[in-house]
């Protein structure tokens, strides 16, 4: 019983098993109660039905804890599951069943000790019985991963390659190791690396040309059959049971995007992203980089997520259009996001389910200049018109900043290149434009709130100058804030 669908279905069934049981025990401690049955002339075996059903019920609820412990995809410890406020999962959730669970065992222990109590006593004992039902209620409509749904909800893993090596294989070996029921694809960008990727039974795709990582994810995703897709790049490495608990918060359908907890490979006990910042510009960094790993201890909501290690329900992945490939690579998943937030939804960062990245910024010219142009795309399609007239002065002065900084970093060309591509794709720009106001159900005062107007990304070192912008842009958006309304 290694397969961690078994636990899910095991503690589920135990828990509604366990629901039904305390129910039933307390409407026929009611009966007995009354004077239904006060004819019977011998109710001595209706009294045993009622400590018997309770007994099941108390064996349900055991069976319950000890294959939260067993399930692969929460890891419950005992501690979690015995101390109220002690779970990183839904704390007060976990909190009401543990107490309702301590209720229980008084009420069943004071049934066997009953001819030691007094009758007013071991009476009042009882009534903590209704209390258990009610937190038990609560505690299955807030706590459950699977939140109106009645079966599994399956995963499917895709990956964009291009020469991964190495990398590859180890993140291969941790999904077969730690993940054994997720579907696997591969988008083998390259056309290099089939000899590495067969071995592991996943899915390979060749398009036969470099689709990019949008385009790859794309082809990866119509391939798929999960419920939820999970895009991880390939220098990453998965805990045991990440992917299940990456892809339980979006059984809450407010939530549109869950990224792992990313942290560094090579330094674990830090993080490489805690969701992705992303500035009134239009540039994006990996959020509370280099802070401790436990820092992030529940889920929190960000502007953007991480694509290194990202889920998405299959059908929203649809809704939204899925990733841009004109983007090619860099900014999708930003831009994703911002598809999400339009229609309303959240994105957030979940604590328990960890992802592991081989992170290193590199600042080849050529990704510098992408990055660029990419950032263009999404700010002319994706901000309001009344946030791109509110922000005008920014952007104007931010490209401008721009070009100077490429001109001395030697990515100059590559700047105008961003721009010659706009220009030649002005009528893509404008359909992409409508496309993804369709989306839109918020207005620009709900979307505010993502963007910040401080520059302080930590992986790299900032121009000279920055402090000087962050203390001119701070006023000037709170300012533009109050005009939205916010």
């Amino acid at each position: 019983m290694n397969d961690p669908h078994i636990w899910w279905y095991v503690t589920r069934s135990s828990a509604i098993l366990a629901w039904i049981l305390m129910s039933l025990s307390v409407v026929w401690g009611v009966l007995l109660s009354t004077r239904i049955f006060r004819k019977v002339d011998s109710p001595g075996h209706l009294q045993d039905l009622h400590r018997y059903l309770g007994s099941l019920g108390l064996l349900m609820i055991g069976v319950h804890m000890v294959s939260l412990m067993l399930d692969g995809w929460l890891h419950f410890t005992p501690g979690q599951l015995l101390i109220p406020g002690h779970s990183f999962y839904r704390t007060v959730p976990v909190a009401l069943g543990i107490i309702a669970f301590y209720l229980i065992v008084v009420v069943y222990g004071s049934s066997l000790l009953r001819n030691r109590l007094p009758p007013r006593f071991w009476k009042a004992l009882h009534y903590f019985n209704y209390v258990a039902v009610l937190l038990v209620a609560f505690h299955a409509g807030l706590t459950g991963t699977d939140a109106g749904r009645w079966w599994y909800l399956s995963v499917s893993v895709v990956i964009v390659a291009f020469e991964s090596g190495a990398a590859l294989a180890r993140c291969l070996e941790s999904l077969r190791a730690g993940e054994p029921e997720a579907e696997v694809i591969v988008v083998d960008n390259a056309g290099s690396d089939r000899a590495l990727v067969e071995p592991f039974g996943v899915q390979l795709v060749e398009p036969g040309q470099n689709l990019g990582y949008a385009g790859g994810c794309n082809r990866g995703a119509a391939e798929a059959t999960g419920d939820v897709l999970v895009f991880l790049n390939p220098d990453t490495v998965v805990d045991p049971g990440a992917l299940g608990r990456l892809a339980e918060p979006l059984e809450d359908t407010s939530i549109g995007i869950a990224m792992a907890r990313l942290r560094l490979l090579d330094r674990p006990e830090l993080l490489n992203s805690g969701g992705t910042v992303v500035h009134l510009s239009g540039l994006a960094w990996a959020g509370r980089y280099g802070e401790p790993a436990e820092t992030l201890r529940e889920h929190e909501d960000v502007a953007a997520p991480s694509g290194a290690a990202m889920a998405i329900r299959r059908d929203l992945f649809d809704e939204l259009g899925g990733f841009t490939e004109e983007l090619f690579m860099y900014q999708e998943d930003v831009e994703l996001s911002w598809r999400a937030h339009l229609a309303g939804l959240r994105v957030v960062v979940d604590p328990g389910a960890d992802v592991f990245h081989e992170y290193e910024f590199g600042r080849h010219p050529s990704k510098i200049a992408l990055l660029e142009r990419n950032r263009l795309i999404f700010v002319l399609t994706g901000y309001p018109l009344g946030l791109l007239v509110l922000l005008g002065p920014v952007l104007a002065c931010g490209e401008l900043a721009m070009l100077l900084l490429a001109a001395r970093r030697g990515w100059f060309r590559g700047k105008l290149g961003g721009w010659w591509w706009c220009l030649g794709n002005a009528r893509w720009l404008a359909a992409h434009r409508r496309e993804t106001k369709g989306l839109r159900q918020v207005n620009t005062r709900e979307l505010a709130p993502l963007l910040t107007p401080l520059l302080d990304p930590r992986m790299v070192p900032l121009p000279r100058g920055t402090g000087f912008i962050n203390r001119l842009l701070g006023p000037y958006w709170s300012v533009a804030r109050k005009a939205l309304g916010g």
